[in-house]
């Protein structure tokens, strides 16, 4: 089994707003990068049990791009998402509702050709940018 990678972030947002920034499409292609160099320039998502979504990412000189993908297992509005990747993987994402905010938790499998500390760094990137997003 792949070794489990965790990030959390903390931010003063309830957890109803911050839900919807993390699930409607119109924002994700916004914050949904590890660095400043990628962008999505396409985010498909069907967003229920079952449901499948797919963000293209690329870097912004076209040199490199995949398809992230996967689809939902578990969704409880507000609270958590579970979704195995195209390669199972398991993705899973709670929201915790606390009396400053909310307190975003992402684990997930990591994969094997690339390296951990990078993986390790981008899940901390892209949760930065949310924040920075969803603060704006």
């Amino acid at each position: 089994m792949p070794p489990l990678s965790i990030c959390k972030i903390a931010i003063k947002i309830p957890a109803d707003k911050v839900w919807g920034f993390w699930v409607m499409p119109e924002y994700i292609n916004h914050w949904y990068t590890a660095s400043k160099e990628w962008h999505n320039p396409k985010v498909e998502l069907e967003f229920k049990v079952s449901g499948h979504f797919s963000y293209r990412m690329e870097v912004d000189d076209g040199s490199s791009g995949f398809d992230f993908m996967g689809t939902f297992k578990k969704n409880v509005l507000h609270k958590q998402l579970s979704y195995p990747l195209e390669d199972q993987r398991l993705v899973e994402v709670s929201f915790t509702e606390t009396t400053d905010g909310t307190t975003i938790k992402q684990q997930f499998e990591a994969e094997r050709t690339t390296p951990l500390t990078k993986q390790k760094s981008g899940c901390p990137a892209m949760m930065h940018n949310f924040k920075s997003y969803a603060l704006r």
